[in-house]
């Protein structure tokens, strides 16, 4: 089921494709070590997943969750880390 209520193979490429370019994105901005970029990726991130959540869209939800731990796990330690890490907690997702 997609985020629209309709489980269309289109939707489901359409948010495969925005997650692996946002998670391209997260990788070449921690590469470069732009903070402020990666804290609004985050952000807009957390939006979708709260979106796919309220329309219980499992697998958007799922495949948005992986996309940020990739991305958290790329960072380096502490700063970017920690920023991404705060980011799931408002989510009230824990991740060690």
């Amino acid at each position: 089921m997609s985020a629209i209520q309709t489980p269309s193979p289109q939707i489901e490429m359409y948010v495969d494709r925005v997650l692996r370019m946002i998670e391209g994105m997260g990788n070449v901005c921690l590469e470069n070590g732009n903070e402020d970029a990666i804290m609004g990726i985050s952000h807009e991130l957390a939006g979708f997943v709260r979106f796919a959540k309220m329309n219980g869209d499992d697998t958007t939800f799922s495949k948005t969750l992986d996309a940020m731990f990739s991305i958290r796990e790329s960072a380096p330690p502490r700063t970017l880390r920690d920023l991404a890490k705060k980011t799931l907690e408002q989510l009230d997702i824990k991740y060690q």
